[in-house]
């Protein structure tokens, strides 16, 4: 007789995920949860195993994980079949998912574990300053073209806000305010944010608003795999690697350069973690050398900070005498 922890994997990752669509989580989301079962589902076809409920062990996510490594993609992917450490985590973190599901189910033995992989620690690609002039320099950015006085404006959105594409894609008109210099964005799990911009910014919108019109519809009336084109273009262009994930980075990477707390940065770009906000800075050598300089402990207490009063002195010369006398009598 059957039972339910022999259903076959394609059965428990369908129970799985129409949990997680009553759940109301982003379309992205549910993507990303098929595409890593169907890496999953890969991997056991070519070791020849059929899993069930009551037979996903441990050791069976160990060799899937060796197998991500090993395995080359089907398709290259920037240039590469190489899987990349972020995007195997990925996979892993969504076996996990489903593995705790199906404990709380009580379809899986409570032992089984997925064991996921620290986050590597590098340092994010950002644009300097010379590659954001040479970029607002660049052919599809210049002029008083319609498609120049938009892509003008959806680079200093994009900069000066730190949203992400999917969030820039999705504004409505509604959602602007260009006296407050904000606008309201759906980010990731249907949470709303405002994100804010500056005069310059808001210029550059005033100036589009008046080629786009007040009709109906998202702001910039692309959607992001048009994006996406504009950037393919702008990086054959200037030779610069050009992405809005990038443009991400580089918001972030310059407040914190201009003296912005983390925690702030952190609700600005709309992350549930600031752990998930330190991975997105690239503070180089010299940025945290003179970060350092301006505020060293040692030299405040050797100056620069608040001065010693008279009292103060007083009373670390009584405890020197305290203590003195205390280690002849130890003696």
């Amino acid at each position: 007789m059957t039972t339910v922890r022999d259903l076959p994997f394609a059965e428990l990752t369908r129970r799985f995920l129409l949990h997680q669509r009553g759940r109301d989580l982003s379309p992205n989301t549910i993507d990303h949860y098929q595409d890593s079962f169907a890496d999953f589902a890969r991997f056991c076809r070519e070791v020849s195993y059929a899993p069930t409920a009551s037979s996903l062990t441990t050791e069976l996510f160990h060799h899937f994980h060796r197998w991500l490594k090993e395995t080359p993609t089907r398709a290259a992917r920037q240039g590469t079949t190489q899987r990349a450490p972020l995007g195997v985590i990925g996979d892993l973190r969504d076996l996990r998912a489903l593995v705790r599901w199906l404990q709380r189910e009580g379809l899986l033995d409570p032992t089984v574990k997925v064991v996921v992989p620290a986050v590597p620690q590098t340092f994010f690609e950002i644009f300097s300053d010379e590659d954001l002039h040479l970029l607002m320099s660049c052919k599809y950015l210049v002029g008083e073209s319609e498609q120049a006085v938009r892509n003008r404006a959806i680079v200093g959105l994009l900069l000066d806000s730190g949203m992400r594409l999917g969030e820039l894609c999705g504004i409505t008109l509604d959602k602007l305010d260009l006296d407050d210099r904000s606008v309201l964005v759906l980010g990731k799990g249907r949470k709303l944010r405002y994100c804010y911009f500056s005069g310059p910014v808001a210029q550059l919108l005033k100036v589009w608003l008046r080629v786009r019109g007040d009709h109906p519809g998202t702001l910039f009336e692309l959607s992001p795999p048009g994006v996406q084109c504009l950037f393919k273009r702008m990086s054959a262009h200037t030779g610069l690697h050009v992405h809005p994930h990038k443009f991400r980075h580089t918001s972030a990477t310059k407040m914190v350069r201009a003296n912005m707390d983390l925690h702030s940065v952190k609700r600005i770009l709309g992350h549930a973690q600031l752990a998930t906000t330190e991975v997105y800075l690239s503070l180089s050598h010299e940025d945290l050398k003179a970060k350092h300089a301006v505020a060293s402990p040692f030299e405040q207490l050797a100056g620069t900070g608040p001065r010693v009063n008279s009292r103060t002195k007083k009373v670390v010369r009584r405890r020197l005498r305290l203590n003195e006398s205390g280690k002849r009598k130890a003696v």
